[in-house]
């Protein structure tokens, strides 16, 4: 498998959407990604209604420093948010997350990445990103 990042844009500021998208595929195809897919996310029942496009890039583990320079890329856009990056192997292992995604996804993994995060039992390759994303 791999490392996957996901980033997304909000459609609700956005008047230029397209042209940001097409950025995030122009820096996964020029860093070598695998695999790329998008989705749209709308939560209307809130305060606030979420409208975000969301966009999984996958790079293989052949692709490390790729993926570390299309992080820096993408962290130089204001419009893009850096939702998560986590590699998928047999387990899947959570490296980063915003806050946002860690408020919505299963309390059981957010519960786990934060224990992870405490414990600071980083691989090599981790700290790299950690580092790249601060």
């Amino acid at each position: 498998m791999g490392y996957n990042i996901e980033v997304s844009i909000n459609l609700m500021k956005q008047t230029n959407f397209s042209e940001l998208e097409n950025m995030v595929l122009f820096y996964a195809d020029k860093y070598l990604c695998e695999n790329i897919y998008s989705i749209s996310e709308e939560e209307g029942r809130m305060k606030i209604p979420r409208c975000h496009q969301i966009i999984l890039i996958t790079f293989s583990n052949y692709n490390f420093d790729n993926l570390l320079e299309f992080i820096k890329q993408i962290k130089k856009i204001k419009q893009i948010y850096l939702e998560c990056v986590y590699y998928e192997e047999i387990d899947t292992k959570l490296i980063y997350a915003s806050s946002y995604y860690l408020k919505n996804i299963d309390k059981n993994i957010a519960r786990k990445y934060n224990t992870y995060k405490r414990e600071r039992s980083y691989s090599e390759e981790e700290i790299r990103v950690i580092n790249v994303i601060s």
